[in-house]
């Protein structure tokens, strides 16, 4: 039986309320810009080498700089907490890949290797000469091409991929990509709420999950859909391969949800108690790692 609530009170009262409601949810979002210490952060477009623009962000100053790559049908805002973080001692960089965020959008296919384009086309821009790559879920496998793309070659002194290799999931065979679709296909909306749901453990911030999985499936139908199909095909087809190939340090910091600390290389770190969205659930714990990472890679 549906229920049927009252509400009593003032119209002060209630306004209230909502206000004290919506601090609340402020206090954990994960999408807003970050500042720097002199106000808002520097940022910028550059064309990909079909044209699409990039929007890009940075913020600090260092030796080193570190450019984060976000995952599917997320943007740039999602790396809010280690751009805070890592600006203090880094020069931080943030993207949005084309469809995405304040991105371009326009491309029939989206590739793993146009999305390597937008990152070299971001690195080029900004002429950064020692750069370490750090790629969620999806952006594991984009960070990885642009590691291995020629006009990056000397430049990339490593690779940090969080949850995209090493997890144990596995991954539908070519031949049963379009039946995983399939569901995507007749109603994105519901079941990539589903899916990302899912991706947090029991206990997890109910306003979190809500933010990110509302915020996944607002994403472009079109542009989703692509790049998941292009990213299935890639683990299928390249993903071996390309990982092989790369000639620099490669790292991975994976959500460990039921604290099994199931034992892997050294250069494969768990966080106990995590979900699938390790920077945003626990960013003190996933900088802490990732600061343990970089000094490995130096």
């Amino acid at each position: 039986m549906e229920k049927k609530f009252t509400f009593r009170g003032s119209r002060l009262s209630w306004m209230l309320v909502f206000v004290a409601f919506f601090l609340a949810a402020c206090e954990v979002e994960y999408i807003a810009e970050p500042p720097t210490a002199g106000g808002e952060s520097p940022s910028g477009s550059v064309p990909s080498a079909d044209g699409t623009a990039i929007h890009y962000q940075e913020t600090g100053t260092g030796p080193v700089a570190l450019l984060f790559v976000h995952c599917w049908s997320c943007d740039g805002g999602f790396w809010k907490r280690q751009v805070g973080h890592f600006s203090r001692t880094n020069r931080v960089v943030t993207l949005d890949l084309a469809g995405h965020g304040a991105s371009g959008k326009g491309r029939t296919t989206y590739t793993m290797a146009a999305f390597a384009e937008d990152v070299v086309a971001v690195v080029e821009r900004l002429r950064l000469d020692r750069v370490i790559l750090i790629g969620h879920s999806m952006g594991g496998p984009v960070a990885v091409e642009a590691a291995r793309h020629r006009r990056l070659d000397r430049l990339v002194k490593g690779v940090v991929t969080v949850d995209s290799f090493e997890t144990g999931f596995k991954w539908p065979e070519l031949n049963r990509i379009n039946a995983f679709l399939a569901p995507f296909r007749l109603n994105f909306r519901q079941n990539t709420l589903d899916m990302v749901k899912k991706m947090f453990p029991s206990g997890s911030d109910p306003v979190l999950v809500t933010q990110i999985s509302e915020k996944m499936a607002g994403a472009p139908q079109e542009v989703a859909l692509s790049a998941m199909e292009q990213l299935l095909m890639w683990r299928v087809k390249e993903g071996e391969k390309s990982v092989a190939s790369l000639r620099v340090p490669l790292f991975h910091i994976n959500a460990d949800p039921e604290r099994r600390a199931i034992p892997g290389s050294a250069r494969v770190r768990l966080i106990p108690g995590a979900g699938h969205f390790l920077p945003q659930e626990v960013p003190d714990r996933f900088n802490e790692t990732l600061e343990a990472v970089l000094r490995d890679i130096h």
